[in-house]
């Protein structure tokens, strides 16, 4: 096989790892087939090589949430397993395939360097996104394939990229390029022009079909703040030329193109919102999907995640009550909890060999805490924490193969 080849097999795999992709006739997505697949080849392959002894402990507090968990099902007669499958896949299954995922990759993942590797993922992301909105026609042979679950009457504008819908944790983590694009242009001497670009076209594709990712940014833009690094200021002057061109692209394609890109004056909402001085829309409609529950229900919860409809329980959007209608305050709590100290570990970790590409955790922490009120982007963004993971195993096995 060429290097060629062999390259675009790596990024294919990378893809499908990272993405939500599920193809029609298919009962499972592709990156569950790829996660177990490394799953099982650790178990027969690498089980001699040591999981960090943190996931030990990580793993315990798993197995007790699980326990309460089935204990509130029991007691509740629902017999509800999302939350169940969640824990398993995020700390037993995510960690382990995703260590034997770096570990068969890593020479790969190496050579280019983490943080641009992982921008090129957003990027190609970004690009299929971009290609979608603009072609017509690649998009309906793409969706023709791509089962995204959503209707296409729902935002049709959003059925586009790899996943065939991009949700608002897609915004998410795409507005995780900025802190990639900083660590590398903090270790780089010159500014790559071709990052510069690759962050425009992420940032324009994020802003054209979730607006929740311009928390993303504004929390990145506050915690790089409070560095005391040469670079910062030119980084912003970046951001704000970048926002500019944004708004400029947006303008003329509203203009030129009114019926096409309507869905433009929903990207720039928040802006026109607040220059006008209203309320921001979404965020009105998000305080309806909040009450005050019985003692029971807040305490212990009711044990459901879905209602018989399939809606979700209580036809509410909002995360953290969605988390308090199926298990209480107190399983909210715990799972909270399991979620801090898993990445909060790996934060401590990471920054002993890359501070600034650290920083990252601390980003996807705060902004999930922010975006929970919106949505429960803690289950539905089950891409923040794969990128947590292959972070934290390629400094894991860097470090390995150096004391070896």
């Amino acid at each position: 096989m060429s290097s060629g080849l062999k390259t675009s097999f790596f990024y294919l795999i990378s893809i499908i790892l990272l993405y939500n992709i599920k193809l029609f006739g298919m009962s499972i997505s592709l990156n569950r087939i790829v996660l177990y697949t490394f799953f099982i080849q650790y178990i027969f392959f690498y089980y001699k090589m040591s999981i960090p002894s943190v996931f030990y402990k990580v793993w315990i507090l798993s197995l007790s949430l699980i326990v309460y968990y089935l204990v509130i099902q029991f007691y509740n007669r629902s017999f509800d397993m999302t939350i169940l499958l969640f824990v398993i896949e995020a700390f037993f299954i995510f960690p382990i395939g995703i260590y034997a995922f770096v570990k068969t990759f890593f020479d790969k993942i190496n050579k280019i360097g983490i943080e641009q590797y992982l921008l090129n993922i957003l990027l190609l992301q970004s690009i299929s996104i971009l290609l979608m909105l603009f072609c017509p026609t690649l998009k309906s042979i793409t969706l023709q394939f791509v089962d995204s679950g959503v209707p296409f009457d729902k935002y049709p504008f959003r059925h586009v990229g790899l996943t065939g819908f991009t949700a608002y944790n897609m915004g998410v983590f795409l507005n995780l390029s900025l802190i990639l694009f900083f660590s590398i242009y903090v270790n780089e001497k010159k500014l790559k022009i071709t990052n510069l670009l690759g962050l425009l076209v992420i940032l324009l594709a994020s802003l054209l079909t979730s607006r929740t990712g311009i928390i993303v940014i504004g929390i990145s833009i506050i915690l790089l703040s409070m560095l005391k690094h040469k670079k910062i200021k030119k980084l912003f002057k970046i951001l704000v030329m970048i926002f500019f061109i944004l708004l400029f692209i947006g303008l003329t394609l509203f203009h030129l193109y009114p019926h096409k890109f309507a869905f433009l004056l929903w990207s720039f909402d928040i802006f026109i919102s607040l220059t006008r001085g209203e309320n921001v829309q979404g965020i009105d409609v998000i305080k309806n999907f909040y009450w005050e529950p019985n003692f029971k229900t807040f305490l212990i919860g009711d044990g459901l995640y879905s209602g018989k409809d399939g809606a979700y329980y209580m036809h509410t959007d909002a995360g953290y009550m969605r988390l308090i209608l199926l298990f209480g305050f107190i399983g909210s709590f715990f799972f909270y909890f399991l979620y801090c100290v898993t990445f909060f570990y790996n934060f401590l970790f990471v920054k002993k060999y890359n501070f600034y590409l650290s920083i990252i955790y601390l980003i996807i922490i705060f902004s999930s805490f922010v975006i929970q009120y919106k949505g429960n982007i803690f289950l539905d963004g089950n891409e923040l924490i794969k990128i947590m993971y292959l972070i934290f195993f390629y400094y894991y096995i860097q470090k390995e193969i150096k004391s070896v």
